[in-house]
Protein backbone atom coordinates (compact mmCIF):
# COMPACT_ATOMS: atom_id res chain seq x y z
CA UNK A 1 0.00 0.00 0.00
CA UNK A 2 1.73 3.50 -0.69
CA UNK A 3 1.44 6.31 1.03
CA UNK A 4 0.81 9.83 -0.11
CA UNK A 5 4.90 9.81 -0.17
CA UNK A 6 5.17 7.48 -2.83
CA UNK A 7 8.72 4.92 -1.53
CA UNK A 8 10.42 3.75 -4.48
CA UNK A 9 13.11 1.77 -4.55
CA UNK A 10 14.66 3.38 -7.56
CA UNK A 11 18.31 2.77 -8.05
CA UNK A 12 18.66 5.86 -9.85
CA UNK A 13 18.13 8.28 -6.80
CA UNK A 14 16.22 7.15 -4.11
CA UNK A 15 18.59 4.54 -2.75
CA UNK A 16 19.54 6.40 0.41
CA UNK A 17 23.59 7.20 0.65
CA UNK A 18 25.47 4.56 3.59
CA UNK A 19 29.02 5.82 4.60
CA UNK A 20 31.34 5.76 2.24
CA UNK A 21 34.17 3.41 3.02
CA UNK A 22 36.29 4.23 -0.30
CA UNK A 23 39.59 6.38 -0.19
CA UNK A 24 41.45 7.34 -2.99
CA UNK A 25 45.21 7.37 -2.95
CA UNK A 26 46.65 11.02 -3.07
CA UNK A 27 48.44 10.35 -6.47
CA UNK A 28 45.24 9.75 -8.18
CA UNK A 29 44.17 12.26 -10.71
CA UNK A 30 40.50 13.56 -9.91
CA UNK A 31 39.95 14.23 -13.61
CA UNK A 32 36.86 15.03 -15.17
CA UNK A 33 34.66 12.50 -17.22
CA UNK A 34 31.54 14.50 -17.70
CA UNK A 35 29.71 17.72 -17.61
CA UNK A 36 26.45 18.23 -16.74
CA UNK A 37 24.65 21.62 -17.55
CA UNK A 38 26.68 23.85 -15.27
CA UNK A 39 28.11 21.23 -12.84
CA UNK A 40 30.99 18.49 -13.39
CA UNK A 41 31.09 14.56 -12.83
CA UNK A 42 34.73 13.61 -11.26
CA UNK A 43 36.09 10.16 -11.80
CA UNK A 44 36.46 9.42 -8.37
CA UNK A 45 32.21 9.94 -7.84
CA UNK A 46 32.45 7.29 -10.83
CA UNK A 47 34.60 5.24 -9.21
CA UNK A 48 32.57 5.62 -5.67
CA UNK A 49 29.23 5.04 -7.08
CA UNK A 50 30.72 1.89 -9.36
CA UNK A 51 31.00 -0.16 -6.00
CA UNK A 52 26.93 -0.43 -5.56
CA UNK A 53 26.79 -2.02 -9.41
CA UNK A 54 29.30 -4.10 -8.66
CA UNK A 55 27.83 -5.20 -5.79
CA UNK A 56 24.65 -5.69 -7.43
CA UNK A 57 25.89 -7.35 -10.16
CA UNK A 58 27.80 -9.99 -7.88
CA UNK A 59 24.58 -11.05 -6.22
CA UNK A 60 23.03 -11.12 -9.54
CA UNK A 61 25.70 -12.98 -11.81
CA UNK A 62 28.77 -14.24 -9.71
CA UNK A 63 31.94 -12.64 -9.06
CA UNK A 64 33.69 -14.02 -12.12
CA UNK A 65 30.69 -12.69 -13.98
CA UNK A 66 30.98 -9.29 -12.26
CA UNK A 67 34.23 -8.37 -12.83
CA UNK A 68 33.41 -9.08 -16.68
CA UNK A 69 30.97 -6.56 -16.57
CA UNK A 70 33.07 -3.97 -15.00
CA UNK A 71 33.08 -1.24 -17.94
CA UNK A 72 29.43 -2.37 -18.07
CA UNK A 73 29.32 -1.11 -13.99
CA UNK A 74 31.08 2.14 -14.90
CA UNK A 75 28.40 3.07 -17.44
CA UNK A 76 25.50 2.59 -15.14
CA UNK A 77 27.28 4.25 -12.35
CA UNK A 78 27.97 7.32 -14.84
CA UNK A 79 24.42 7.22 -16.49
CA UNK A 80 22.82 7.23 -12.81
CA UNK A 81 25.32 10.19 -11.03
CA UNK A 82 23.90 11.80 -14.89
CA UNK A 83 20.34 11.39 -13.67
CA UNK A 84 21.07 12.44 -9.94
CA UNK A 85 22.48 15.37 -11.29
CA UNK A 86 19.45 16.41 -13.40
CA UNK A 87 17.12 15.65 -10.80
CA UNK A 88 19.18 17.70 -8.26
CA UNK A 89 19.22 20.91 -10.22
CA UNK A 90 15.61 20.51 -11.10
CA UNK A 91 14.91 20.07 -7.51
CA UNK A 92 16.92 23.48 -7.08
CA UNK A 93 15.61 25.13 -9.60
CA UNK A 94 12.17 24.44 -7.94
CA UNK A 95 13.01 25.96 -5.21
CA UNK A 96 12.67 22.87 -2.51
CA UNK A 97 14.03 23.02 0.75
CA UNK A 98 14.79 20.55 3.41
CA UNK A 99 15.16 21.29 6.85
CA UNK A 100 17.99 20.80 9.27
CA UNK A 101 15.58 18.62 11.04
CA UNK A 102 14.43 16.56 8.46
CA UNK A 103 18.76 16.28 7.54
CA UNK A 104 19.77 15.54 11.61
CA UNK A 105 16.71 12.71 11.58
CA UNK A 106 18.48 11.02 8.78
CA UNK A 107 21.77 11.35 10.17
CA UNK A 108 20.58 10.23 13.68
CA UNK A 109 18.69 7.05 11.66
CA UNK A 110 22.18 6.38 10.56
CA UNK A 111 23.90 6.12 13.77
CA UNK A 112 21.49 3.57 15.38
CA UNK A 113 22.95 1.29 12.64
CA UNK A 114 26.52 2.11 14.09
CA UNK A 115 25.31 1.11 17.79
CA UNK A 116 27.28 4.59 19.22
CA UNK A 117 28.65 7.69 18.07
CA UNK A 118 31.98 6.55 18.90
CA UNK A 119 31.48 3.82 16.04
CA UNK A 120 30.12 6.13 13.69
CA UNK A 121 32.35 8.81 14.15
CA UNK A 122 35.24 6.69 13.65
CA UNK A 123 33.63 4.93 10.86
CA UNK A 124 33.47 8.54 9.26
CA UNK A 125 36.88 9.52 9.98
CA UNK A 126 38.24 6.25 8.57
CA UNK A 127 36.13 6.79 5.05
CA UNK A 128 37.85 10.97 4.91
CA UNK A 129 34.06 12.17 5.21
CA UNK A 130 33.39 15.29 7.35
CA UNK A 131 29.71 15.82 8.88
CA UNK A 132 29.29 18.51 6.77
CA UNK A 133 29.77 16.73 3.75
CA UNK A 134 27.84 13.48 4.98
CA UNK A 135 25.06 15.90 5.76
CA UNK A 136 25.41 18.15 2.47
CA UNK A 137 24.84 14.56 0.93
CA UNK A 138 21.76 13.86 2.50
CA UNK A 139 20.30 16.69 2.26
CA UNK A 140 20.78 16.64 -1.86
CA UNK A 141 19.05 13.37 -1.62
CA UNK A 142 16.24 14.52 0.72
CA UNK A 143 15.64 17.39 -1.98
CA UNK A 144 15.42 14.84 -4.83
CA UNK A 145 13.54 12.18 -3.13
CA UNK A 146 10.73 15.34 -2.08
CA UNK A 147 11.00 16.44 -5.92
CA UNK A 148 10.42 12.79 -7.43
CA UNK A 149 7.55 12.04 -4.51
CA UNK A 150 5.82 15.18 -6.15
CA UNK A 151 6.12 14.52 -9.55
CA UNK A 152 4.96 11.27 -9.27
CA UNK A 153 1.96 11.74 -6.63
CA UNK A 154 0.25 14.61 -8.81
CA UNK A 155 0.77 12.24 -11.93
CA UNK A 156 -0.86 9.05 -11.03
CA UNK A 157 -3.85 8.04 -10.15
CA UNK A 158 -5.41 4.42 -9.79
CA UNK A 159 -9.08 4.15 -10.40
CA UNK A 160 -11.09 1.30 -9.41
CA UNK A 161 -11.83 0.93 -12.78
CA UNK A 162 -8.61 0.06 -13.61
CA UNK A 163 -8.11 -2.05 -10.36
CA UNK A 164 -11.33 -4.36 -11.34
CA UNK A 165 -9.50 -4.59 -14.86
CA UNK A 166 -6.91 -5.58 -13.40
CA UNK A 167 -7.97 -8.00 -11.30
CA UNK A 168 -10.30 -9.83 -13.68
CA UNK A 169 -7.33 -9.77 -16.53
CA UNK A 170 -4.96 -11.49 -14.10
CA UNK A 171 -7.42 -13.88 -11.85
CA UNK A 172 -5.25 -16.62 -12.12
CA UNK A 173 -2.63 -14.27 -10.23
CA UNK A 174 -4.36 -14.20 -6.86
CA UNK A 175 -5.30 -17.98 -6.87
CA UNK A 176 -4.79 -19.53 -3.47
CA UNK A 177 -2.61 -22.66 -4.25
CA UNK A 178 -3.98 -25.84 -2.23
CA UNK A 179 -2.17 -27.11 0.91
CA UNK A 180 -1.80 -30.23 2.36
CA UNK A 181 -0.74 -30.98 6.16
CA UNK A 182 1.12 -34.54 6.55
CA UNK A 183 2.90 -37.01 8.41
CA UNK A 184 5.79 -38.75 6.64
CA UNK A 185 8.10 -41.45 7.33
CA UNK A 186 11.41 -41.56 5.62
CA UNK A 187 13.91 -44.25 5.86
CA UNK A 188 17.57 -43.10 4.29
CA UNK A 189 19.95 -44.71 1.77
CA UNK A 190 22.80 -45.29 3.23
CA UNK A 191 26.46 -46.23 1.26
CA UNK A 192 27.00 -49.38 3.00
CA UNK A 193 23.06 -50.26 2.93
CA UNK A 194 21.38 -52.02 -0.06
CA UNK A 195 18.63 -49.73 -1.39
CA UNK A 196 16.52 -53.15 -2.06
CA UNK A 197 16.81 -53.61 1.53
CA UNK A 198 15.55 -50.23 2.37
CA UNK A 199 12.50 -50.17 0.21
CA UNK A 200 11.81 -53.94 1.27
CA UNK A 201 11.68 -52.46 4.99
CA UNK A 202 9.68 -49.87 4.01
CA UNK A 203 6.88 -51.92 2.24
CA UNK A 204 6.82 -54.03 5.49
CA UNK A 205 5.78 -50.45 7.35
CA UNK A 206 3.43 -49.92 4.99
CA UNK A 207 1.74 -53.24 5.41
CA UNK A 208 1.75 -52.45 8.97
CA UNK A 209 0.30 -49.07 8.35
CA UNK A 210 -2.34 -50.55 6.34
CA UNK A 211 -3.13 -53.38 8.80
CA UNK A 212 -4.29 -50.57 11.01
CA UNK A 213 -0.75 -49.45 13.61
CA UNK A 214 -0.28 -45.91 14.08
CA UNK A 215 1.20 -44.00 11.35
CA UNK A 216 2.52 -41.33 14.35
CA UNK A 217 3.81 -44.13 16.16
CA UNK A 218 5.92 -45.95 13.39
CA UNK A 219 7.46 -42.63 12.24
CA UNK A 220 8.45 -41.70 15.98
CA UNK A 221 10.44 -45.31 16.15
CA UNK A 222 11.43 -45.69 12.54
CA UNK A 223 11.42 -42.58 10.76
CA UNK A 224 14.85 -40.54 9.80
CA UNK A 225 13.09 -38.01 8.09
CA UNK A 226 12.16 -34.42 9.56
CA UNK A 227 10.17 -34.12 13.08
CA UNK A 228 10.58 -37.86 13.51
CA UNK A 229 10.07 -37.03 16.99
CA UNK A 230 6.70 -35.91 16.60
CA UNK A 231 5.29 -38.49 14.76
CA UNK A 232 6.54 -37.06 11.79
CA UNK A 233 4.39 -34.50 11.34
CA UNK A 234 5.16 -30.98 9.11
CA UNK A 235 3.00 -28.06 8.65
CA UNK A 236 0.88 -26.86 5.33
CA UNK A 237 2.67 -27.16 2.02
CA UNK A 238 1.31 -26.08 -0.91
CA UNK A 239 2.36 -27.46 -4.51
CA UNK A 240 6.36 -27.96 -5.49
CA UNK A 241 7.58 -27.17 -1.97
CA UNK A 242 8.48 -31.07 -1.43
CA UNK A 243 10.56 -33.24 -3.72
CA UNK A 244 9.08 -34.01 -6.93
CA UNK A 245 8.55 -37.41 -6.41
CA UNK A 246 6.83 -36.63 -3.13
CA UNK A 247 5.35 -33.69 -4.63
CA UNK A 248 3.26 -35.50 -7.42
CA UNK A 249 1.61 -38.40 -4.81
CA UNK A 250 0.86 -35.73 -2.09
CA UNK A 251 -1.31 -34.29 -3.79
CA UNK A 252 -3.53 -36.97 -5.25
CA UNK A 253 -4.44 -37.96 -2.27
CA UNK A 254 -7.38 -37.55 0.08
CA UNK A 255 -7.43 -36.78 3.98
CA UNK A 256 -6.34 -39.93 6.03
CA UNK A 257 -5.12 -41.86 2.91
CA UNK A 258 -1.53 -42.85 2.97
CA UNK A 259 0.70 -42.98 0.09
CA UNK A 260 2.83 -45.94 -1.67
CA UNK A 261 6.48 -46.29 -1.00
CA UNK A 262 7.98 -43.32 -2.59
CA UNK A 263 11.57 -43.45 -4.12
CA UNK A 264 13.39 -40.63 -3.97
CA UNK A 265 16.63 -39.02 -4.13
CA UNK A 266 17.12 -38.81 -0.01
CA UNK A 267 15.05 -42.81 0.41
CA UNK A 268 12.14 -44.28 0.98
CA UNK A 269 9.71 -41.72 2.27
CA UNK A 270 5.64 -43.04 3.04
CA UNK A 271 3.23 -40.22 3.37
CA UNK A 272 -0.07 -39.73 5.25
CA UNK A 273 -2.44 -36.65 4.29
CA UNK A 274 -4.03 -35.31 7.37
CA UNK A 275 -5.30 -32.40 6.25
CA UNK A 276 -6.18 -30.63 2.96
CA UNK A 277 -7.47 -26.95 2.48
CA UNK A 278 -8.41 -26.72 -0.73
CA UNK A 279 -7.45 -23.36 -2.76
CA UNK A 280 -9.58 -20.22 -3.38
CA UNK A 281 -9.48 -17.46 -5.44
CA UNK A 282 -8.71 -13.89 -3.55
CA UNK A 283 -11.79 -11.79 -4.08
CA UNK A 284 -11.08 -8.40 -5.82
CA UNK A 285 -12.00 -6.63 -2.07
CA UNK A 286 -8.96 -8.50 -0.93
CA UNK A 287 -6.85 -8.38 -3.61
CA UNK A 288 -7.21 -4.55 -4.06
CA UNK A 289 -3.96 -3.25 -1.64
CA UNK A 290 -1.91 -5.57 -3.51
CA UNK A 291 -3.04 -4.48 -7.12
CA UNK A 292 -2.82 -1.00 -6.30
CA UNK A 293 0.82 -0.99 -5.20
CA UNK A 294 1.44 -3.14 -8.38
CA UNK A 295 -0.16 -0.44 -11.02
CA UNK A 296 1.11 2.68 -8.85
CA UNK A 297 4.69 1.26 -9.27
CA UNK A 298 4.77 0.27 -12.58
CA UNK A 299 2.62 3.73 -13.55
CA UNK A 300 5.39 5.55 -11.37
CA UNK A 301 8.39 4.15 -12.93
CA UNK A 302 6.70 5.57 -16.77
CA UNK A 303 6.42 8.66 -15.31
CA UNK A 304 9.66 8.80 -13.53
CA UNK A 305 11.49 7.79 -17.05
CA UNK A 306 9.35 10.25 -18.87
CA UNK A 307 10.23 13.12 -16.76
CA UNK A 308 14.31 12.17 -16.61
CA UNK A 309 13.85 11.81 -20.08
CA UNK A 310 12.65 15.61 -20.45
CA UNK A 311 15.52 16.90 -18.11
CA UNK A 312 17.49 14.73 -20.60
CA UNK A 313 16.51 16.42 -23.70
CA UNK A 314 16.86 20.24 -22.34
CA UNK A 315 20.07 19.39 -20.30
CA UNK A 316 23.77 20.03 -21.73
CA UNK A 317 25.40 16.67 -20.89
CA UNK A 318 29.09 16.16 -22.27
CA UNK A 319 30.81 12.68 -21.80
CA UNK A 320 34.49 13.27 -21.43
CA UNK A 321 36.74 10.56 -23.35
Amino acid sequence: MFSNKLKISCALCLALFFIVTFAYSAEVVDKIVAIVNDEVITQSEVEESTLSFIADYKLRYGQEEARNRLDEAKNDALNRLIEEKLILQEAKRRNIKISDAEVEKRINEVKVRFGSDEVFNKALAESGITVGKLRDKYRDQLMMKELINGIVFHNIQVTPTQVAAYYYGHKNEFAQPETVKFRIILLRYKPEQDKAKVKSFAEELLKRINAGEDFAALAKEYSEGPNAEDGGEMDFVSKGEMAEEIDEILFTLKEGEVSPVIESAAGCNIVKVEKTVKGEDMSLAEATPLIRQRLYGREAELVLRNFIGNLRKEAYIEIKK
